[in-house]
C-alpha cells in the first residue's frame, strides 16, 4: 500500500514536472512573439514614418511646383487676352474703315445715279426736242418745195438750167429760196437743192439722231449660265446705251436673252417683275452670282495651278476672275493683293516663284511682265545651251571621222 501510494505521488510528480514545463515553453513562447510582434511594430512605425516625411517632402514640392504652373499659366493667360484684344481693336478698326470705304463708295454710287438720271432726262427732252424741230423742218420744207415747185415749174422748162440765168423773172415768193447746181440737174424734184431759212435751226446728223433713231442695232448673246454673270451684264449694259435702250427696252432685250436654264427663271417672276431689269439682275444674281458660290471659288483659287499649255496672261487672267468671284464684296486693294500671292503661287517652277518673290512686285500685272521675261530669257538660255551642246557633238564627231580617215591613211601608206 505504502509503495502504490509513492509510485502515485511519483507519477503526480512527473505530471506536475511536464505541466511546468509545457508552461514554461509557453510563457516563453510568448514572451518571443510579444517580442517580435514588438520589433515588427516598431519597423512599421518607422516605415510609416518615412513615408509621411517623403510623402510631405513630395506634397511640399508638388505645391512648389503647381504655383509655378498656376504663375506661368496666369501670365499666358495675360498675354492671350492682350493679344486677343489687340487682333479684336485691329479687326474692329478695320472693319471700321472698310465701312467707310463701302459707306462712301455707296454715296459716290447714289451720287453717280441720281447724275445719270438728270442726264438721261435731259438727253430724253432734248431728243424731244430735236424730234419736233426735225418735223417742223421737214413741214417747211415740204411746204418750201411746194412753192418751188409752183413758183418755177414755168421758169426752169428743163435740165439745162443754169443759174446765172435771169432768175429776176421768177414769182416774188422765191427770194427766200437758192438754186444751185441746176446745170446739173435732171428734174426739179430730184437733180437740185434748195436752201431754206426753216423756224428751227437745223442740226448735223452728229447731234439729232440718237444711236435709237439710227439703223444702228447690236444685238446681246443669249444668256445660258455658263459664262460669268457680271461680265455679261457689263456688256449688256454697253449695248444698252450704244443702241439707246431706255429702261423697259433693256428689260424686255434681257429677257429676250436669256436661255436654257436662265430662261426657265423668268416662271420665278410675275408678269410685272419679267419686264422689270432690277428684278431680272436679281433674281440671275441669286443662281449665277459669285455671292452664292464664293466658298466654291475660293477653293478652286486655293487649289489653282498652271495648266502644261497655259501661257502666263492666261495664268493670269484666270487668277484675277477666280479671285473677284471669290470675293466679291471685298476692295479692290484687297483683291489686287490677293491675286498677286495666288498666282506666284500657282507657278509650278520653283526657281521662278523665288526670283518672283524676291522682286517684290506691286501687283499682278508686274508680277506676270516680269515672269514673261525671266521665262523668255531662260528659254532663250535653254535654247542657247542646246545648241552648244549639238555644237560640242558636231565638233567630236568630226574629230572622230578625221581621227580615223588618218588612221586609214597610214595604214595605206604601211602597206
Amino acid at each position: 500500500m505504502d509503495d502504490s501510494g509513492e509510485v502515485i505521488i511519483a507519477i503526480n510528480h512527473s505530471f506536475q514536472e511536464e505541466n511546468d514545463r509545457e508552461i514554461t515553453i509557453l510563457l516563453n513562447e510568448q514572451k518571443v512573439d510579444s517580442v517580435d510582434y514588438a520589433e515588427q511594430t516598431i519597423s512599421h512605425d518607422k516605415e510609416q514614418y518615412l513615408f509621411v516625411n517623403e510623402l510631405k517632402n513630395l506634397k511640399s514640392l508638388f505645391h512648389d511646383q503647381l504655383g509655378e504652373i498656376t504663375h506661368d499659366f496666369s501670365n499666358c493667360q495675360k498675354e492671350v487676352i492682350c493679344a486677343v484684344n489687340q487682333i479684336k481693336r485691329d479687326f474692329e478698326d478695320e472693319i471700321s474703315s472698310i465701312k467707310g470705304r463701302i459707306s462712301q463708295m455707296e454715296d459716290d454710287v447714289h451720287e453717280n445715279k441720281k447724275n445719270i438720271s438728270t442726264i438721261y432726262k435731259m438727253m430724253e427732252q432734248n431728243k424731244d426736242l430735236v424730234n419736233h424741230s426735225n418735223h417742223m423742218s421737214d413741214v417747211v420744207n415740204t411746204e418750201n418745195i411746194s412753192e418751188v415747185i409752183s413758183g418755177v415749174g414755168q421758169a426752169v422748162p428743163s435740165a439745162n438750167i443754169k443759174t446765172n440765168q435771169n432768175t429776176e423773172k421768177q414769182q416774188p415768193n422765191t427770194d427766200n429760196i437758192y438754186l444751185f447746181n441746176t446745170d446739173k440737174m435732171c428734174n426739179v424734184n430730184q437733180n437740185y437743192a434748195v436752201l431754206d431759212r426753216p423756224l428751227f435751226p437745223r442740226l448735223t446728223n452728229s447731234h439729232t439722231h440718237s444711236p435709237k433713231s439710227s439703223n444702228v442695232t447690236m444685238k446681246p448673246q443669249l444668256y445660258e449660265g455658263d459664262e460669268d454673270l457680271n461680265e455679261y451684264l457689263a456688256q449688256f449694259e454697253i449695248l444698252a446705251e450704244i443702241n439707246g435702250w431706255n429702261y423697259a427696252t433693256k428689260s424686255l432685250y434681257l429677257a429676250g436673252s436669256l436661255k436654257g436654264g436662265a430662261r426657265a427663271l423668268l416662271n420665278e417672276l410675275d408678269k410685272e417683275s419679267r419686264k422689270d431689269y432690277d428684278s431680272l439682275v436679281k433674281v440671275l444674281d441669286n443662281r449665277y452670282g459669285s455671292a452664292e458660290k464664293s466658298e466654291l471659288f475660293r477653293a478652286k483659287l486655293q487649289t489653282r495651278m498652271r495648266g502644261k499649255e497655259e501661257s502666263l496672261p492666261e495664268l493670269a487672267q484666270s487668277i484675277k476672275k477666280l479671285t473677284r468671284q471669290a470675293y466679291p464684296s471685298a476692295p479692290s486693294t484687297i483683291t489686287s493683293v490677293l491675286a498677286l500671292e495666288h498666282f506666284i503661287d500657282a507657278l509650278p517652277d520653283a526657281d521662278l516663284r523665288l526670283r518672283l518673290r524676291e522682286s517684290n512686285p506691286k501687283s499682278i500685272h508686274e508680277a506676270e511682265t516680269l515672269a514673261v521675261r525671266l521665262e523668255t530669257l531662260k528659254l532663250a538660255e535653254r535654247q542657247k545651251g542646246r545648241m552648244v551642246r549639238q555644237a560640242d557633238t558636231v565638233y567630236n564627231e568630226n574629230n572622230t571621222i578625221n581621227t580615223e580617215l588618218n588612221n586609214d591613211k597610214g595604214e595605206d601608206f604601211n602597206h
